[in-house]
């Protein structure tokens, strides 16, 4: 039966006599068969379709979206059954001996699997593939290039012009997620503009976890998630860490990190701490759905840490509450609640490359396409109309398109471990947080990106203004 369908789906895709819904539908129906080695169930192929045919999806997120699905990670392919789904699945044909040989051997050396992913992706074979099918395959990055492969040609990963190139990691373009933020509060706000693309998570019921299918990184969500707190050190320990400030790092005993490190959820084993830029990723900025279903009361703790007046400090977050998420800090022996994360590939992080105009006053983030004003003068002091109004009129290098930030955006750019900004930024000053366009939950003020050394909505705070544009 699968093998007749599929045959349908390529008479689809050759003689393109179907409508364009039948053509979006024998894509998706390809994916699941390709893939998932299974056909489609009704609601899962309307969800994708409808993704397609409205434009909230592409080509590559429904891509994204089978290859990190819990039900294809769980098969625990090999590489060379992983890398011939690829070949399967978007170029519809199996793999040359050169090209399969050369993706094993990257793979051998370290590079994740959503590497290799992108190499499919951005390739003009699955390009030319969605053309066919009618559909957009993915954004290319506008300020990168890449190497196309013609049709037929052998795919091989060489770090050069020949053949095709694979994505490095420096052009891999870092997808910021919406905050979920929809209604606008005042023009230009973060529900004005609504920047970002839509998060994509995967729950596994039967196991109680939730893969974030753009981080590639599955999260503990079972009811100790809700339940179990745990501090950063033993209270012997944090003696001794008070004690002496070098001597912090002994996190053996009853503590987080090594609840995370010996948990065992299904077949995985290799759990850990998330950071706090990992946790703020997931959070409910609004207060109003929760990516997870168990959510705890307290905070939770991070791996982050810092240094203030001689004391050692753990950051935590609270993802999910009708204010909307916080972030804050707290002893390294009080107890925080804890959720466990796992990688599943290793090039879909946040992460920081930038490059400064000498002259400019344009720092460009490599990996997220965004730049950021850098001029010699930034705004201190004003509320959040007041900043979207400076960075609505603001004028730098010729361009006049910038505006206020989302808090997703802003935390790209923040370096917690120092609490400033990165240090290409060479002339923008803080003074109490940087203020954002996005508002926290439903009844509070906008939320302030690192207000004494919090973040949190803060009605009528007064605070610092970077602008940004894409």
């Amino acid at each position: 039966m699968k093998s007749f369908k599929l045959m349908f789906i390529i008479m689809v895709l050759t003689t393109s006599i179907f409508a364009d819904k039948a053509q979006v539908e024998g894509f998706v129906e390809r994916f699941y068969v390709t893939v998932l080695d299974r056909n489609s169930e009704e609601s899962g192929l309307n969800y994708w379709t409808n993704g397609l045919l409205s434009g909230k999806e592409a080509g590559a997120d429904i891509a994204r979206g089978f290859i990190f699905s819990g039900e294809f990670t769980n098969q625990a392919t090999t590489n060379n059954e992983f890398l011939n789904v690829l070949y399967r699945a978007f170029f519809n044909r199996e793999p040359d001996d050169a090209g399969l040989k050369a993706w094993i051997d990257y793979l051998d050396r370290g590079r994740g699997r959503d590497f290799i992913l992108n190499g499919f992706l951005y390739s003009q074979e699955f390009y030319n593939l969605c053309a066919e099918y009618g559909i957009e395959p993915t954004e290319r990055n506008p300020n990168k290039d890449y190497v196309p492969v013609d049709d037929n040609t052998t795919v091989t990963p060489v770090e050069n012009n020949t053949t095709v190139t694979p994505i490095k990691d420096s052009t891999i373009t870092l997808k910021i997620k919406k905050t979920g933020q929809t209604l606008s509060y005042i023009d230009f706000d973060d529900g004005y503009y609504q920047k970002g693309v839509e998060p994509s998570y995967t729950r596994n019921s039967a196991i109680d976890t939730v893969t974030d299918n753009l981080r590639g990184l599955m999260w503990q969500d079972n009811l100790e998630a809700k339940t179990v707190t745990k501090p950063w050190l033993t209270e012997e320990q944090a003696k001794i860490c008070e004690a002496n400030i070098q001597n912090c790092n002994d996190t053996s005993g009853d503590t987080a990190t090594t609840y995370c490190s010996d948990l065992t959820i299904g077949e995985y084993e290799d759990w850990r701490l998330p950071t706090v830029k990992e946790l703020l990723d997931v959070a409910d900025f609004t207060g109003s759905n929760s990516n997870f279903n168990n959510n705890s009361d307290y905070s939770y703790i991070s791996s982050s840490k810092y240094i203030d007046y001689s004391t050692l400090y753990i950051s935590n977050v609270t993802l999910f509450n009708y204010m909307g998420a916080s972030k804050s800090y707290s002893y390294v022996s009080n107890l925080n609640a804890v959720r466990c994360v796992r990688d599943i590939s290793t090039n879909t992080k946040l992460s920081n490359d930038f490059t400064r105009g000498a002259t400019t006053g344009i720092v460009t983030d490599n990996n997220t396409g965004l730049q950021w004003q850098d001029a010699s003068i930034n705004q201190n002091g004003v509320d959040a109309n007041t900043a979207i109004e400076y960075c609505e009129s603001f004028e730098l290098s010729g361009y006049d398109d910038w505006r206020l930030p989302n808090i997703n955006e802003i935390q790209t750019i923040y370096d917690f471990k120092n609490r400033s900004l990165f240090n290409v930024f060479e002339n923008i000053t803080i003074n109490n947080g940087l203020i954002t366009s996005t508002k926290a939950g439903i009844n509070n003020g906008n939320y302030i990106y690192e207000y004494y050394n919090s973040i949190y909505g803060v009605y009528y705070a007064t605070s610092s203004v970077i602008c940004v544009r894409n």
